[in-house]
């Protein structure tokens, strides 16, 4: 089943973007999130989905890692199974 490019993020792609980012070593044990969402694609993207084509849906996850002093906003991108530079 293909998702609207627009669907919110679901359960399952919130937990799957925290753990590439985990899995990248970018956050400690202790690091929580305080807010995560779909990033909204740009308006080609969205042409592209309307002629049929697949959409890059990109995870922002936003929280705070105690142990590194730091809090964060990262993108991950679902398909990609990678972290994105903001």
């Amino acid at each position: 089943m293909t998702v609207h490019p627009l669907e919110p993020a679901a359960a399952n792609e919130l937990s799957e973007a925290v753990e590439l980012l985990r899995a990248a070593e970018a956050l400690s044990d202790r690091a929580f999130f305080t807010f995560g969402h779909r990033v909204e694609p740009g308006r080609d993207a969205l042409r592209q989905a309307r002629d049929g084509g697949a959409v890059e849906r990109i995870i922002s996850l936003v929280g705070h890692d105690p142990s590194r002093g730091k809090s964060f906003d990262t993108r991950v991108s679902i398909g990609g199974h990678k972290t994105l530079p903001i």
